[in-house]
């Protein structure tokens, strides 16, 4: 049973600097829609599309905790993003170096090994995101905030 999420993050009106908008959707194996979230994250100088992006994965994970004790041992999750760099870094081909980022990185790492999670990571073109970055969005919008990118 692979439940499929997808998950994505914003930084507007700038990048960096800017506020941070999160969302991500959980789908059942069947399509259907599980549960769908997004938040807003606070305007400042390290706040970046990646800070935005890694919790985007980091809540997904957290809400996929919850439903999975209810979905039984073979319940699987495949997370997908439109961030090479979120899913390329948590495949482990690509280094870690340094940035706002790595902090909300080694949280979401934590949290995989501490419920012994294990997921698979898929890049996917932005036009097959459009839910989750409608839902990280949404938060910046409802807050006036001014969507640039």
């Amino acid at each position: 049973m692979i439940h499929t999420a997808n998950f994505d993050g914003a930084c507007e009106p700038m990048n960096p600097g800017g506020w941070g908008g999160w969302g991500f959707v959980i789908h059942a194996p069947s399509g259907e829609e599980l549960l769908a979230k997004g938040g807003l994250l606070p305007r400042g100088p390290a706040m970046t599309n990646n800070v935005a992006e890694y919790t985007a994965a980091l809540e997904c994970v957290r809400a996929w905790i919850e439903l999975r004790a209810g979905l039984g041992a073979d319940a699987r999750l495949e997370l997908r993003g439109d961030s090479k760099l979120v899913v390329e870094q948590m495949c482990g081909r690509w280094q870690v170096k340094q940035g706002a980022y790595v902090v909300v990185y080694r949280e979401l790492r934590a949290l995989l090994d501490a419920h012994a999670i294990a997921v698979t990571w898929t890049w996917i073109p932005r036009a097959e995101n459009a839910r989750a970055d409608e839902l990280s969005k949404q938060e910046l919008v409802n807050a006036g905030v001014k969507i640039v990118h």
